[in-house]
């Protein structure tokens, strides 16, 4: 998008991508989220059939290159978000009832599962948060 600070801010498509890898079948998947990393350098979308996040990394020129599908650890991915430094991803699986952890390397764009798995009966938001407090001036 060409806008802030522009007469007439107009959107123009840069690239088509698939968020499934070659052989499955699209009638078989809806997607769920776009999720932008902290850092600026990700892109993530959820699939929910396929049941698996696709990362993508932002090159020059923004367009996108695709980095890897990861399975969800569950089914139907309804919701997921990274907590606020980009390491760890907590992705809601709805139709079995839990949230799986992930954490994230930046610098690779690896997403690995971790062994925290939650029992949490048909989730459908994830909003990380952490218990620093910081001291209004």
């Amino acid at each position: 998008m060409r806008g802030a600070g522009y007469k007439n801010p107009t959107l123009q498509l840069l690239q088509t991508v698939s968020t499934l890898p070659p052989g499955f079948s699209s009638s078989m998947n809806t997607c769920g989220g776009i999720l932008v990393h902290p850092s600026k350098k990700y892109i993530f979308t959820s699939n929910r059939g396929h049941d698996s996040l696709v990362v993508y990394r932002i090159v020059a020129g923004g367009a996108l290159e695709t980095v890897s599908y990861v399975h969800t650890g569950g089914m139907t991915p309804r919701h997921f978000e990274f907590d606020p430094s980009g390491r760890w991803c907590f992705i809601a699986n709805q139709d079995t009832n839990d949230l799986s952890v992930f954490s994230f390397n930046v610098l690779t764009g690896a997403l690995e599962p971790t062994l925290y798995k939650y029992y949490i009966p048909s989730p459908n938001f994830v909003l990380p948060f952490t218990n620093e407090r910081k001291q209004l001036e």
